[in-house]
């Protein structure tokens, strides 16, 4: 008897082995765990995905990239009561750096005067000091305004550099969260880089930079100090590509913001291709040294392959939170502040105060 059971087992062993329950054949048709987690984390998955939690969609847009870049413009644009603070904010600095020198003047530049900021947007700001500049460095007086800021407190993060190409002072506002840049005009601005400051596109690209500055952001290329191409030379690159787009737009079938990666890969060297600007007789170039080519190139290649706003931006749920709480914070000190005190006159246009004194003899 034991002897048969055991003539039995091999064959009862190989029909085991050779038949499948039938929950296990049913499994082998359904995809398998592995399969399923390849379509969820497959680009087509993740861009759907992506999509119908982008905060900037809306139900009326089109299907193409320029559309969604238009409504991701409108959605990225400081509110009425964030461009208040921000002028509350360039009054507050004003503040500071008049307590050093009294005849001193402040005023925005770059993308917050021109209105090509987004919310992530640095406050460029610039301090004249009128006074004379023989024991006045820019340099000195970025120190001197660093301590000053320091003393007056709300700013955190404050780094003066002192002996960068241009001093400059840095630090994020604490009520707001605004990052501020206070450079020094020290009488040379009408030399080399007169180009550089009249500086103006010759096509709208103002839906087109904000996009490009929340790509550039996503990827690590915002900062130039960290191998990133900058705000001013990300826009005359954006304005040299404009200029070829509008020249012949058959060749960029795929739409106006889907053109600039591709240009920037097959037709456009970093490494030595310059874009050169002219104004009053005067020439300049700008040239894209210190960018992390290869990085840049790889950033270009991935937004090439996404057909949709949402993969080119990495974390849009963090992008999000960071919109909600901007906004927040503006209502929360436009609220607080009398109507009309954060909206005062630009620092740079308003006339002296009457109780500033005459130091020079000038008045």
């Amino acid at each position: 008897m034991a002897r048969r059971d055991r003539e039995e087992k091999p064959g009862k062993r190989r029909s085991r082995e050779g038949e499948e329950a039938p929950g296990k054949r049913r499994s082998r048709d359904s995809p398998s765990p592995s399969s399923l987690d390849g379509e969820r984390d497959s680009p087509v998955g993740r861009k759907r995905r992506r999509v119908a939690a982008a905060p900037w969609r809306r139900d009326d847009d089109d299907a193409t990239l320029d559309a969604e870049a238009a409504s991701f413009a409108a959605w990225a644009r400081p509110s009425g009561d964030e461009r208040r603070a921000r002028r509350a904010l360039e009054r507050r600095v004003a503040a500071v750096a008049r307590g050093l020198w009294p005849r001193s003047t402040c005023r925005c530049y770059g993308s917050s005067a021109s209105g090509a900021d987004w919310f992530e947007s640095d406050l460029d700001l610039r301090v004249e000091v009128n006074e004379p500049m023989t024991y006045l460095s820019p340099s000195r007086a970025c120190v001197e305004l660093e301590d000053a800021l320091r003393a007056a407190g709300g700013a955190t993060g404050l780094e003066a550099r002192p002996h960068a190409r241009v001093p400059i002072v840095c630090f994020e506002d604490g009520p707001t969260g605004v990052s501020v840049d206070v450079s020094f005009a020290d009488g040379d601005d009408d030399g080399d880089a007169s180009p550089l400051k009249h500086f103006s596109p010759a096509h709208d690209q103002a839906d087109l930079m904000l996009v490009l500055k929340a790509w550039t952001r996503g990827a690590g290329l915002d900062k130039p100090f960290t191998g990133g191409v900058g705000s001013f030379r990300l826009g005359v690159l954006a304005d040299a590509y404009l200029r070829r787009y509008h020249r012949d737009p058959s060749r960029y079938p795929s739409g106006r913001l889907a053109g600039f990666p591709r240009w920037c890969l097959d037709s456009f060297d970093l490494h030595r291709d310059a874009v050169v600007l002219r104004h009053g007789g005067r020439s300049a170039r700008v040239a894209y040294g210190g960018v992390d080519v290869s990085r840049f190139r790889r950033a270009c290649a991935a937004a090439v392959a996404e057909p949709t706003l949402s993969g080119w931006i990495s974390d849009v749920d963090e992008l999000a939170r960071r919109r909600g709480d901007k906004r927040a914070r503006a209502a929360r000190l436009c609220q607080t502040s009398l109507r009309g005190a954060a909206i005062p006159p630009p620092p740079s246009y308003a006339a002296p105060e009457p109780y500033e004194p005459d130091l020079f003899g000038i008045e």
